[in-house]
């Protein structure tokens, strides 16, 4: 391993057009092959340096080159609105296929889209998906600062605070959903640049519960901030944390609860997801989806990608990704939306 990150800044333009040789691709894909690889690429990140979105795209940007034979990518941090700030920036970028997005799925770009978010200023169902990775558990974590340890120490407890990033963003909906079936006092504080940015607040004691996707709950955990999930907002458990019980068992839910809470699984599914504006030459969007797919099936990717993921990269590509944006952009955002307008701190 060539370090912790093999990060592609700006590497030399060598070797041939891919597909040279013996069996020459048609002129349209060496035309995008050539772009790239004298092109320097920019992934906008929607979270702050630190976190589980800014390793998937440096981690992703670092085997860049070995999957456009010299390529170069470069990662740019856009923190804001959970997503909502970098998505809106790359939209409005020129559609010449050197901008993309990266960010979580259900906060950069299906939450807005559900709930009609007049300050999204793009179009889920036009933007170019080109790789999804990094499939995750959500895990409530209390904070260090705090005596409880349990599910019962928190129903006893008063003027619980839960962190999140946006009022209707994923980690908020799934939450809402926790502290009403649970019946729990407490109250969400959203406005927080993501999961490193709750954790840290878990260290200092700002808020009581922290969510967290499962690879920056393992490291807000070893920084001292907070303590291991108490519980994981999924249909099952998760072999990092197998002591941790999934939502399923904390309670017996109702049939109306029940659909209630696997509608706002599927919406708040953990994925990062990358994605180019409409108008990108449709060679280039293929050539940098073909790019991808080469990436995660590397053996160094893999390997690196359980130092913070550790599931690995559980890849969604191609008409599997296109399909999953379709069905997950026809859920029906109201209920969820009215149950966690509820505990928000400030409506």
């Amino acid at each position: 391993m060539a370090g912790f990150l093999r990060i592609a800044m700006v590497v030399g333009l060598a070797g041939g057009l891919i597909g040279g040789g013996l069996n020459p691709q048609p002129a349209e894909a060496a035309g995008a092959a050539e772009f790239y690889k004298k092109n320097v690429v920019t992934v906008v990140v929607g979270y702050s340096p630190g976190g589980g979105s800014d390793y998937a795209a440096r981690l992703l940007a670092s085997y860049w080159p070995d999957a456009t034979g010299g390529g170069a990518m470069i990662v740019k941090n856009m923190p804001g609105a959970g997503g909502l700030l970098a998505t809106n920036y790359v939209n409005a970028t020129k559609p010449d296929g050197r901008t993309i997005v990266l960010g979580m799925f259900g906060g950069a770009y299906l939450m807005r889209h559900l709930i009609k978010d007049r300050a999204m200023r793009y179009d889920i169902k036009k933007l170019n998906w080109l790789v999804g990775v990094f499939h995750e558990a959500w895990g409530l974590h209390i904070s260090i600062k705090r005596p409880y340890e349990t599910i019962a120490d928190l129903k006893k407890a008063k003027g619980l605070k839960f962190a999140s990033t946006s009022p209707y963003g994923p980690g908020s909906i799934i939450q809402a959903a926790l502290i009403e079936y649970l019946g729990l006092d407490a109250k969400l504080i959203t406005g927080y640049r993501g999961g490193s940015a709750m954790g840290l607040a878990g260290g200092k004691g700002e808020i009581d519960v922290a969510i967290q996707p499962t690879g920056t709950g393992l490291a807000s955990m070893k920084k001292g901030f907070l303590k291991a999930p108490f519980a994981n907002l999924s249909q099952k458990r998760v072999k990092v944390f197998p002591k941790t019980p999934a939502f399923p068992e904390l309670l017996k839910m109702t049939p109306d609860q029940k659909a209630m809470f696997n509608a706002i699984d599927a919406a708040a599914y953990i994925l990062r997801v990358g994605a180019a504006p409409p108008g990108v030459p449709k060679d280039r969007v293929q050539f940098m989806r073909d790019a991808f797919a080469k990436v995660v099936k590397m053996k160094g990717f893999k390997r690196q990608s359980k130092l913070n993921f550790p599931l690995g990269p559980t890849p969604l590509l191609g008409k599997e990704l296109d399909k999953f944006v379709a069905q997950a952009s026809d859920i029906d955002i109201a209920p969820m939306k009215a149950l966690t307008k509820k505990y928000l701190a400030i409506k």
